[in-house]
């Protein structure tokens, strides 16, 4: 599932202090969630993360179940969804 960083993110390495940055999931552009920075950084793969510092703007695939993840944690002002077959 797609995951879609654009807003606040690090480069180079993460700030301090820990921000919130904008998250759009499975290709989802009418609202994204606001999620911590570092905490978001820390559900990714070693090869992700050096994929998420290397640009300003990222979109990785993660599983279904870091999707949900993000969502949950997220904020929005904006009632949130559930993925349909989030395990995997």
């Amino acid at each position: 599932m797609e995951i879609h960083i654009t807003e606040h993110k690090s480069k180079g390495a993460l700030k301090v202090p820990d921000y919130a940055v904008r998250v759009f999931v499975d290709r989802d552009y009418g609202y994204g969630y606001f999620v911590s920075e570092h905490a978001l950084f820390e559900m990714l793969s070693a090869e992700q993360q050096a994929q998420y510092l290397a640009s300003d703007d990222v979109k990785l695939d993660v599983s279904g179940d870091v999707a949900q993840r993000i969502i949950d944690i997220g904020q929005t002002p904006y009632r949130k969804r559930a993925l349909f077959g989030a395990l995997g």
